[in-house]
């Protein structure tokens, strides 16, 4: 008993010196992967800097915390707060010589748009140059980028110029199918938010609100647009109907609504050029996504080196301490049968034959997950045919691997 003890409790000390160990390396790297973001602080940017802006995806109203962003290790998206905030600190950081804007798809609602608009044509104000590129071009993103000094084309990108419209979805039909049946109180004649569940088509009040502030919104937008781009109203409304992302990108160019046609190599060439600069080399953004992309790479080898190392221990402990506990636990329940059994029995395995036992043990669990990975009915089969095996090794510890397995597949027969 004495014996089992001090390998119990020395088998716990190992892994509690390994699981130290994990955590003081976690903790070194999460450090390191910190130190290496904080580095890029907007108070120490350096001269010719060019902010850059990734107009794409879905625009938040702010950012969502995250416990790992203090770390570096999650690349936030892109919300409105924080562009507003940028621009306005390459405004007054005499530092930043302008404004690259990776544009795509992005997805965001009107009033959005237009604040990151004007504030974009507030920071032209300073006399810094915005210069905006994309492969395509929606509609919400080219209204932003409108206010840019230059705006580039892909030679094989689109630009989404079409109008705007709205739809509704109605489920009245549909309630009627599974037996649901709405009450609803509505007071007024444009109080129309129930009407998907009580109409099949729009209203006439409703239609009437909906077609005005969506009017209101594309006037908005023409205007703005006619203002940066000295593009007539009509005309603007002429390349809406013609719905230029049909166009070919030199009809685009011919319509005004763009500078160039280059490639994105040639755009940063241009953003170069503006700041002074000789290479894209040399050309240094405060938002790149190669940090974010870095600090990712980080997290994933961070993650895959405490999987890995955590998965280390739990097989150790499984190997060395709690198999041979599992054959002290069959040799006490076969010392019952014929007599009261001690709780010493439990430790059976770390004073006989310890060695063979856990060895024999060990195979038994390896064979079981090989055959599990033929498609896991093989691993079932066999888990039944080494049932015997640590009952095998309570009964007599010197069997050795072979015998073992031999002859708990006897015994599991039939």
């Amino acid at each position: 008993m004495k014996k089992f003890l001090l390998n119990v409790l020395s088998s716990a000390a190992g892994v509690f010196l390994a699981a130290s160990i994990v955590v003081i390396v976690f903790t070194v790297l999460l450090i390191s992967a910190a130190a290496s973001m904080g580095g890029q602080s907007p108070a120490n940017v350096e001269p010719h800097s060019v902010l850059r802006i990734d107009l794409e995806g879905v625009l938040s109203e702010r950012s969502q915390d995250s416990p790992l962003t203090s770390f570096g290790m999650d690349v936030p998206a892109a919300n409105l707060e924080d562009i507003i905030s940028s621009i306005k600190v390459a405004k007054a950081n005499s530092n930043i010589d302008g404004i690259y804007i990776n544009a795509g798809a992005v997805s965001a609602n009107p009033a959005s748009l237009q604040e990151i608009r004007r504030a974009l044509t507030d920071f032209r104000k300073s006399g810094k140059f915005v210069v905006s590129y994309a492969g395509t071009y929606t509609q919400g993103a080219y209204y932003v980028c409108s206010a840019a000094s230059k705006i580039i084309l892909n030679p094989i990108g689109e630009l989404e110029w079409r109008g705007m419209g709205g739809e509704m979805m109605f489920y009245k039909d549909l309630l009627k199918k599974i037996g649901v049946e709405m009450q609803i109180v509505k007071v007024g004649t444009y109080k129309s938010a129930v009407e998907p569940y009580t109409a099949t088509e729009m209203s006439d009040a409703n239609r009437e609100q909906v077609t005005q502030y969506i009017t209101n919104i594309w006037n908005n937008i023409k205007k703005e647009v006619s203002a940066s781009r000295n593009i007539p109203v009509d005309k603007l409304n002429a390349l809406a109907d013609m719905y230029m992302a049909l166009k070919s990108p030199k009809e685009v160019l011919g319509s005004k609504l763009v500078d160039k046609l280059a490639y994105e190599d040639d755009a940063l060439a241009e953003v170069a050029k503006l700041s002074g600069k000789d290479d894209i080399d040399d050309l240094k953004s405060m938002a790149d996504n190669t940090a974010g992309m870095m600090a990712i790479g980080i997290f994933l080898i961070v993650f895959i080196i405490v999987f890995v190392v955590l998965m280390a221990v739990v097989i150790l402990l499984d190997v060395f301490i709690f198999n041979p506990l599992e054959v002290g636990c069959k040799k006490y329940y076969l010392r019952n049968l014929n007599e009261p059994a001690q709780v010493g029995n439990i430790g059976y395995a770390f004073d006989n034959n310890y060695k063979n036992i856990t060895k024999t043990m060990f195979f038994r669990d390896l064979f079981t997950v090989l055959w599990t990975l033929l498609f896991i009915i093989p691993g079932i089969v066999k888990s039944y045919e080494y049932q015997m095996i640590p009952y095998l090794l309570a009964d007599n510890p010197q069997m050795t691997k072979e015998q073992a397995f031999e002859e708990s597949k006897r015994m599991m027969q039939g």
